[in-house]
């Protein structure tokens, strides 16, 4: 009998005994597609930051992208890869000098701005007449903002700089920083450390200045010369807060929305402004059951920007706060919709806008908002895009912090759920909400940028995903456990005997096959990888069993089918399971779409 590919993803929430023909029993690095699984690609390293990455965004503006990676102190350009890699503790990255081997590493080793207290970063884009802005907050040091080209605090005045050399002791965020000379005064705000003693201090406004040319200056812990007068950075500023305290920030309509940290309280900018006066957006009254507002978003009832979107505020308690309006500040203009209850949110960056719903990532699943609206708390789980893997999820969500992302890739039509703490990442497919497991992609955080994805982890690299045949030089297994199948009698005994495939591919691949009995699953050992060949191959004119047979699709409706092998074992409820080993240095070009199964059916059991 046939066995199409499990296109429903990884099935938990359905009786085992009750075969599901589009069900996995496992799906680990395989991507469920439309006409089958596909084995993922590798993660292959792209930037390096010399610390655990903490956040990850990105900034798109016309032809101008950037990919950022922030550490505990400091915020890193990563958009220009690395050339090699292997391992910083092999010995051959010389600090300091940019050199790792024989290859530079570009930007990553210079930050944009530093001397950070957290690294727990939330960034939003928005577009204004005067340009397009990028602002980051993270409740502890002042809020940054990126015009496409510098990154300056944003707080409630105006920014100067002023580039130092000799340095002899280190300048810390927050001191009072004194010219020796000129005798003026500024508050530091940021720091940009080049190198060992030369670097760059962002300073709030100066008393008694300017800081002059070669002058000595000081602070409460640092010490270095100027290099050059101070000068201003920055104009933007916004009052009425104080922009250390804010911990999240998302865009609704044109207007820039910041949670305040450890409170019920949230504020918002003027309508298509980066500045000016902040005002509040108290939810004390709304919710009852206290906690404090966690992060918030826009819900997109279209999937597009318009007036029939919804602005939600989320407690860390899992209440959920809807408003409709463009201006908080007139009662004509701003409604109140409703509060709802879902399960405790996973973190502030546990979110996805995708389609016409916005996702909510919570310790109960992924939760719909369009569903918090219409079903009682406790039936939440029945509407969970994460039903299907509820076990799975539950695990996870069970083991992880607050810190759990969402992100949307679209150009590789995922959605990915990452753990800081696990060793695994889940996927789900974004037209047919089909998920699996992605044993070799796991980091700290992540986002898109250009057309890839790229995780960050706690050893400094930046990862781009779906990226090369090898997860960080090692090879990897994809493998999949098939829905359990009685073949239409329970009763009688089945002994397998011949299994084969039918695939899309264009490389050499080696496929093993075999079979788990009575709800037992069993993997063997995995095949090895098979040396590519990518491009030499010919439909029908390869040899099975000697890495020399796949298909050259230029077409995606040819195809190539395996030859039969034999598989052992025996039991009343068989499922087949295959395993292919990715290793080279490209991704494995090759698609499962269907196994056939030949087995012999012994006596009843009376």
């Amino acid at each position: 009998m046939s066995f199409p590919a499990p296109v429903a993803g990884l099935v938990e929430n359905t009786p085992m005994a009750a075969p599901n023909p589009l069900g996995a029993e496992v799906l680990e690095n395989f991507i469920p597609t439309q006409r089958g699984i596909a084995v993922r690609g590798g993660a292959t390293q792209y930037a390096y930051i010399n610390a655990s990455v903490a956040a990850m965004f990105g900034y798109a503006a016309g032809g101008n992208s950037k990919l950022f990676a922030a550490s505990a102190s400091a915020i890193f350009d990563v958009t220009d890869s690395i050339s090699s890699a292997s391992s910083p503790n092999s010995g051959a990255l010389i600090w300091g000098s940019g050199v790792w081997g024989t290859s530079t590493w570009g930007k990553s080793e210079t930050p944009l701005a530093g001397g950070f207290t957290s690294g727990d970063w939330s960034a939003q884009q928005i577009g204004t007449s005067g340009g397009d802005f990028l602002i980051a907050v993270n409740g502890s040091d002042p809020a940054q903002i990126y015009d496409g080209t510098d990154m300056n605090p944003l707080t409630g005045s105006a920014v100067n700089e002023i580039d130092f050399d000799g340095m002899t002791a280190a300048f810390s965020v927050g001191e009072t920083l004194t010219g020796g000379s000129s005798g003026a005064t500024a508050e530091i705000l940021s720091i940009i450390q080049l190198t060992g003693s030369t670097g760059t201090l962002k300073l709030g406004a100066i008393t008694g200045g300017p800081f002059t040319d070669d002058e000595e200056i000081t602070s409460a812990g640092g010490a270095a010369f100027a290099n050059g007068a101070s000068a201003s950075a920055s104009a933007l500023t916004i009052t009425g807060v104080t922009t250390s305290d804010l911990s999240h920030v998302w865009l609704y309509q044109n207007r820039m929305f910041f949670v305040q940290k450890n409170s019920l309280k949230a504020w918002y900018l003027p309508s298509g402004s980066v500045g000016g006066a902040a005002q509040d957006v108290s939810l004390a009254g709304v919710f009852r059951r206290g906690g404090k507002l966690l992060f918030g978003g826009t819900w997109s009832l279209d999937s597009g920007d318009g007036m029939d979107d919804k602005c939600l505020f989320v407690s860390d308690l899992g209440e959920v706060a809807v408003y409709s309006g463009v201006d908080p500040s007139s009662a004509s203009t701003w409604a109140f919709e409703g509060r709802y209850d879902i399960g405790k949110p996973l973190g502030k960056n546990a979110t996805a806008q995708i389609g016409g719903d916005f996702l909510v990532a919570t310790d109960d699943g992924i939760v719909p908002i369009s569903a918090a609206i219409q079903r009682d708390p406790s039936a939440l789980s029945l509407s969970a895009v994460t039903g299907p893997i509820e076990t799975t999820w539950s695990d996870e969500a069970r083991r992880a912090s607050d810190d759990v992302q969402l992100i949307k890739w679209t150009a590789g039509d995922l959605m990915l759920a990452v753990f800081p703490q696990a060793d695994r990442m889940l996927t789900a497919n974004l037209q047919t909400t089909a998920w699996a497991t992605q044993t070799g992609w796991h980091g700290t955080c992540g986002a898109t940028y250009s057309s890839g994805v790229f995780v960050g982890r706690d050893d400094g690299f930046v990862m781009k995903l779906d990226s090369g045949g090898t997860d960080d030089g090692a090879p990897f297994t994809a493998r999949v456990c098939f829905s359990f199948n009685d073949m239409g009698d329970p009763m009688a005994y089945k002994v397998p005997q011949l299994m084969r495939g039918a695939y899309f591919a264009d490389d050499s691949f080696d496929a093993k096959f075999s079979v788990s009995a009575e709800y037992d699953v069993k993997f063997p050992a995995a095949p090895s990888a098979v040396a590519s060949t990518s491009g030499a191959l010919v439909w029908g004119s390869g040899a099975w069993g000697v890495g020399t047979w796949a298909g050259d699709v230029e077409s995606p409706r040819m195809g190539v089918l395996g030859n039969w092998e034999a598989v052992s074992g025996g039991g009343h409820t068989l499922a087949p399971m295959v395993q292919i080993t990715s290793g080279g240095a490209q991704k494995l070009p090759v698609e499962l779409v269907r196994v056939d199964f030949i087995a012999e059916s012994g006596g009843r059991v009376a």
